[in-house]
């Protein structure tokens, strides 16, 4: 993953916002982790090991704190597919 300084910081964010959680697991995937990203995009994060509560109130709260667009996945609750590709296509970028 090469990103300019700011979307590194945003990023850094994040995690230490969904590592307060209890996230066990952080993987960027998306533009970001393709290297297509470009100022329109937004940040895609797939996160497991935290509660539903605890995932709805990141999706809420996740975007004012980085101050940027970001798609929250929970891996615990999505299809075998999806989170395959996921993990083929992503980067971890925390893991416990």
């Amino acid at each position: 993953m090469k990103v300019d300084k700011k979307i590194e910081k945003k990023i850094a964010k994040a995690i230490e916002y969904l590592k307060s959680l209890g996230c066990e697991e952080i993987i960027l995937f998306g533009s970001l982790a393709e290297g297509t990203y470009d100022k329109y995009s937004d940040i895609d994060l797939a996160v497991s090991g935290i509660s539903p509560l605890k995932y709805f109130d990141a999706v809420a709260v996740l975007p004012s704190i980085v101050d940027h667009r970001v798609d929250l996945i929970a891996l615990d609750y999505i299809s075998e597919d999806f989170k395959n590709k996921i993990r083929k296509e992503g980067e971890i970028i925390f893991a416990t």
